[in-house]
C-alpha cells in the first residue's frame, strides 16, 4: 500500500550483496521497471524490456478491471444505493 502519488520498492539480493531501493512520486509501473533493470544489470541479463512488459501488463489489468466493473454494474440493483465503484471513487478523491 502506498500514499497516493508516492511509491517505493526495496529488494535485496543477498547472493550479490545487493540492495536496491526505488522511490517515485508518480503512480505508474516505472518503479518496477527500474528495479528489475538494475537487478538484471547486476545479474548480467539485458534482454528484457521491463518497461514494455509492465506497461502491457498494466493495460491488460485495466481492461480486466473495466470488464469486471461492467459485469458487476449490469448485475446490480440500481435502487440499492451507491455502487462499489462509486464508493471507491469517493474514497480516492
Amino acid at each position: 500500500m502506498a500514499l497516493p502519488g508516492y511509491l517505493s520498492r526495496v529488494t535485496m539480493v543477498p547472493d550479490l550483496k545487493l540492495g536496491v531501493a526505488v522511490m517515485s512520486n508518480q503512480e505508474s509501473v516505472a518503479h518496477l521497471s527500474i528495479m528489475n533493470h538494475i537487478i538484471d544489470y547486476y545479474l548480467g541479463y539485458s534482454d528484457v524490456d521491463w518497461f514494455d512488459t509492465y506497461k502491457a501488463y498494466d493495460q491488460q489489468r485495466k481492461v480486466r478491471i473495466a470488464a469486471e466493473e461492467e459485469k458487476i454494474s449490469t448485475q446490480r440493483d440500481s435502487s440499492s444505493g451507491p455502487s462499489r465503484s462509486q464508493c471507491i471513487h469517493w474514497y480516492l478523491r
